[in-house]
């Protein structure tokens, strides 16, 4: 790795304004791996061994990030590798000073097992661990969400072309590319360009390489619904220029091969469950909402359950979630019902997390019988860099009474609820699209609210520190009403 590191030249970073770009300059070491049908089980038992010593690193932030993906092209079987690893470093010194020790062995396995087992583990590792390439990358932009799939596009830039490349990369493709990932209905969730570091004077068969990102593998093939998206990205522009600009960037650079990674498995500083998940096929038909199973929302301590079908919500909770990285507990803290699943209950279950699902394990407290349940995400996870999303909270003019909203993932849904009885008298939720400041907010699934499905409400949403302000007009039953709302970032009351 100091080698590496060592060989390469320094990388002018393109500036950008995108916040994304800020919170995601990172140093990329990318291992091509070909790992020998009969190793593949003993190797993912060693990357298993590695990934809490990764942890250790991650939670030092020597590292950012650690992906295991494999090669899952359809037709090619004379691939060289099948499976790569990406580290993921804050800046260029980590990436030769920010290896693992002895102290993050025994940190991740305790002394006990590192004395056992570190030298087998070491030994396997040697023996199927087959290396066959090794490049570091540095990222130019991104628009990340954690996803099951990518498609990785490896480019090169014709002579004397790589700063213009860049330029209309960041300043035509991506607003693009931001259009398509922020439309909940098009199959794009995240986009990454990243820039090989090489030594100076070196020639490369790629220079840049750029990871289109898919929630599931049906989105791979799924044709965009038709929309506009350069127009919209691009309204000052003419048909005309457009083209001139496309043929422009099609002479800039060569597309040297494509192939499609899908995660295995993955380490982060922060151990999130961050979303929308569904039991109900891997998709939220938000059009028809026929499915009994519940959708569970999940963000920042927060979660929500709606059981609902054709549209109306049967019962719905909400309370406070604790998430360590293997364990889920769930306090309720509101209730659409008195009994049951009433607030003061709480529920502690143990993940098995993915990036498009997770395995909730635990015990059935009436009966006894092992709980499984597999929740499957039903919304693209763009993370969006405005500050909207999130738990927000207003008071209502009867005493004791809030409206709590939960805004992510291209979904929202609010309960009205009494603060000191907990009980949920009302709900509305539905979809959303933000772009530039523009909310548009569609309502599809109520609770003692029939007449708010169908309406469609059209803002400015702003955030300053933990206050979000919203103006706009409410459609709804042929009639436009103004709407100005002001909301706090929510936080249950401490015991």
């Amino acid at each position: 790795m100091a080698a590496l590191a060592a060989s390469c030249a320094t990388v002018e970073k393109p500036t950008s304004s995108s916040a994304s770009q800020e919170e995601s300059t990172n140093y990329i070491v990318v291992d091509y791996k070909d790992i020998a049908p009969e190793n593949v089980e003993d190797y993912l038992k060693v990357e298993r061994f590695w990934k809490p010593v990764h942890q250790e690193r991650i939670d030092d932030g020597r590292m950012r990030a650690w992906l295991l993906l494999k090669v899952v092209n359809e037709g090619q079987e004379d691939q060289p590798y099948n499976f790569i690893t990406l580290n993921v470093y804050p800046d260029r010194d980590k990436v030769s000073s920010g290896g693992a020790t002895q102290k993050d062995w025994i940190n991740a396995h305790g002394a006990q097992r590192y004395e056992r087992d570190a030298q087998s583990m070491g030994a396997l590792t040697r023996k199927v661990n087959n290396i066959i390439s090794r490049e570091l990358q540095a990222t130019v932009s991104s628009i990340y969400s954690l996803t099951k799939y990518r498609r990785v596009n490896f480019m090169k830039t014709a002579s004397g072309q790589r700063d213009a490349f860049v330029e209309s990369r960041l300043g035509f493709i991506q607003p693009i590319f931001s259009r398509m990932i922020n439309d909940s209905d098009a199959p794009l969730s995240g986009w990454i360009l990243n820039e090989l570091v090489t030594a100076e004077g070196s020639e490369t068969e790629y220079d840049f390489v750029s990871y289109d990102l898919f929630k599931d593998k049906a989105d791979l093939n799924r044709a965009n619904p038709g929309r506009d998206y350069t127009g919209l990205a691009h309204p000052n522009l003419s048909n005309d220029e457009v083209r001139a600009i496309s043929n422009q960037n099609g002479r800039m650079r060569k597309m040297v091969k494509r192939e499609v990674w899908e995660v295995v498995d993955y380490a982060f500083k922060r151990a999130s469950l961050s979303g929308v998940w569904s039991f109900s096929n891997n998709q939220y038909e938000a059009a028809v909402l026929s499915n009994s199973a519940p959708l569970k929302i999940i963000r920042d301590g927060h979660f929500m359950v709606l059981h609902m079908k054709n549209g109306v919500i049967n019962h719905v909770h909400t309370g406070s979630a604790e998430y360590d990285g293997v364990t889920l507990r769930e306090n309720i803290r509101a209730n659409s019902e008195n009994e049951g699943m009433g607030p003061g209950k709480s529920f502690v279950f143990n993940i098995e997390p993915s990036p498009d699902q997770f395995i909730q394990l635990g015990k059935n407290e009436q009966t006894g019988a092992d709980w499984k349940e597999q929740w499957m995400r039903a919304t693209k996870n763009t993370i969006d860099p405005s500050g909207i999303e999130g738990v927000w909270v207003r008071n209502l003019p009867e005493a004791d009474r809030v409206m709590v909203k939960y805004i992510l993932d291209h979904t929202w849904a609010w309960v009205i609820m009494n603060r000191k009885t907990g009980l949920i008298t009302n709900a509305l939720g539905g979809t959303f699209e933000f772009n530039a400041g523009e909310y548009i907010e569609r309502s599809q699934f109520h609770f003692n609210v029939p007449n708010g499905i169908g309406g469609t409400l059209e803002a400015e949403l702003a955030v300053e520190g933990d206050e979000l302000s919203l103006e706009g007009i409410i459609s709804r039953g042929g009639e436009k009403n103004q709407l100005k709302e002001t909301w706090k970032r929510f936080e249950w009351p401490q015991d």
